[in-house]
């Protein structure tokens, strides 16, 4: 069981290292985007005649930039997760597979682990 938490540990740790990686490149950009946008967007009024034309196409350009820094951010996060989850997977299927040829050997023969099946067979602890 320790190997088992220390691996699990270790694999998250290194997770949350990449995800900081890449969260330290993409919220900078974010911000920088949103703020240029909004001081484009702040220079116009939008009580005035025409500017709010030029107010809708500053909206839609500043979306059109923050979801294609989110997709590259998402495209590089992608197999940060999948190796992640694939390296949880295979921890779990190797604790767990030495678990269940071992359990046997573990446990007595005579416990029986559910209370419904005891109360069906009559036989109480």
């Amino acid at each position: 069981m320790l190997t088992y938490q220390s691996e699990s540990s270790v694999t998250a740790d290194v997770f949350h290292y990449n995800i900081k990686k890449l969260a330290a490149i993409y919220n900078p950009a974010i911000k920088a985007i949103i703020k240029e946008y909004d001081n484009k967007i702040n220079k116009y009024e939008g009580g005035e005649a025409g500017d709010e034309d030029k107010i809708q196409a500053l909206e839609l350009a500043k979306c059109n930039a923050v979801n294609a820094a989110t997709e590259k951010y998402l495209a590089e996060l992608a197999p940060v997760v999948n190796e992640y989850a694939q390296r949880r997977e295979y921890i779990s299927r190797k604790f767990y597979s030495d678990y269940a040829n071992y359990a046997p050997l573990w446990t007595s023969e005579n416990v029986i682990p559910f209370q419904s099946i005891e109360k069906l067979s009559g036989r109480y602890l």
